[in-house]
């Protein structure tokens, strides 16, 4: 799926959406308001979140759910992907609508540097 979602980001052009001849438009969203871009946190894919950010995605999207960019990379276990979105201006207090933060939704083998990042003292044990 990331390898689609790249060829259709290499595709599209900045400015204007393009006509479907000239390519596929990352920025296009769907019907819960959401563009592609919110697929790239998943799969730590740090290249691809930056190249959809140039071509003029917006990094401060939420879902339905509420959810930034930064909650997705955070429940991905992706440290790279929160530390890019970190210093592109990200909250890292941000709430869902279960009002949870990034931190809270951190796992994997990185996650207690990415709650460290996140401004988060380090995971309880069973938690």
């Amino acid at each position: 799926m990331l390898g689609l979602l790249l060829t259709l980001v290499l595709q599209a052009a900045p400015g204007p959406a393009p006509t479907p001849a000239a390519g596929a438009d990352p920025r296009r969203r769907d019907v819960d308001g959401v563009d592609a871009l919110r697929f790239a946190p998943r799969g730590g894919d740090l290249e691809l979140v930056a190249l959809m950010r140039q071509k003029g995605c917006d990094l401060k999207q939420r879902d339905a759910r509420q959810r930034t960019l930064l909650h997705l990379a955070a429940a991905d276990g992706s440290k790279a992907v929160v530390e890019y979105l970190l210093r592109e201006g990200l909250a890292a207090q941000a709430w869902d609508s279960d009002g949870k933060t990034p931190a809270d939704l951190a796992v994997g083998r990185e996650r207690d540097a990415i709650r460290a990042l996140l401004g988060a003292p380090p995971a309880q044990p069973g938690h």
